[in-house]
């Protein structure tokens, strides 16, 4: 192959030879790609297995649940993840709150809390929470307090 001199060329021609190398680049990495990949997928074929089973696919990223829906349109809803959508902001500028929105879920509680209490604790401070009810003095107490009262 015979070697052109650079020294020599004008700023078009290096310009047009740098294209061409760039372009040779790219088609010998793709050549080279396929190349390994055809050779992978042989190798893994020889031995009973797939490409994908091997290597797996991109995964998707974890999906979460709706927590918010518009009465109006109820296939219109929001999980709470990023921005939020046209139909909340516009309810929410009307006077709206955003607990009027809220999916109910039958939890009151976060969970990890909820497994810490009994049912009937549970149903107690929920009670209070929301201001359905005022707890018994006992449960409003807590336990290390109720011992040192009981002394």
């Amino acid at each position: 192959m015979a070697t052109p001199n650079v020294d020599k060329m004008s700023l078009k021609d290096l310009l047009e030879l740098e294209a061409k190398v760039q372009k040779a680049i790219n088609a010998a990495r793709d050549r080279e790609r396929s190349e390994v990949k055809q050779a992978l997928a042989q190798l893994a074929e020889k031995r009973g297995f797939s490409v994908n089973e091997l290597f797996g696919g991109r995964g998707r990223g974890k999906s979460s649940a709706a927590k918010f829906v518009n009465p109006d349109n109820k296939s219109e809803t929001w999980t709470g993840r990023g921005r939020k959508p046209n139909w909340l902001v516009a309810k929410l500028a009307k006077g709206s709150k955003i607990t009027d929105f809220a999916i109910q879920s039958g939890r009151l509680c976060h969970p990890a809390r909820r497994r810490k209490m009994t049912a009937v604790a549970h149903c107690a401070k929920a009670q209070w929470v929301f201001g359905l009810a005022k707890p018994k003095l006992r449960k409003a107490i807590p336990a290390f307090s109720r011992n040192a009262l009981r002394r």
